[in-house]
């Protein structure tokens, strides 16, 4: 079993944003989400887990959760 795990607990300083990076905005969809959705369509990817700050969690699941892939927040 593979399983990826999905660095999201950025806070985007250096990148120059307010908050998080991983929920700045990349043609229509979070950067998040097209980080999930890469590996979501990785076939040899069976899980994915994905780690990030506490205050982030919530906002997170409600971004990966459509994933079935999806082991762990």
């Amino acid at each position: 079993m593979v399983t990826a795990i999905l660095a999201a607990a950025g806070r985007g300083r250096r990148f120059g944003a307010p908050e998080n990076k991983v929920f700045a905005p990349l043609a229509g969809k979070t950067v998040l989400h097209r980080s999930a959705a890469v590996l979501q369509d990785t076939p040899e990817v069976d899980a994915l887990v994905v780690v990030t700050a506490a205050e982030d969690i919530a906002r997170v699941v409600e971004i990966v959760a459509p994933f079935s892939k999806l082991h762990a927040v």
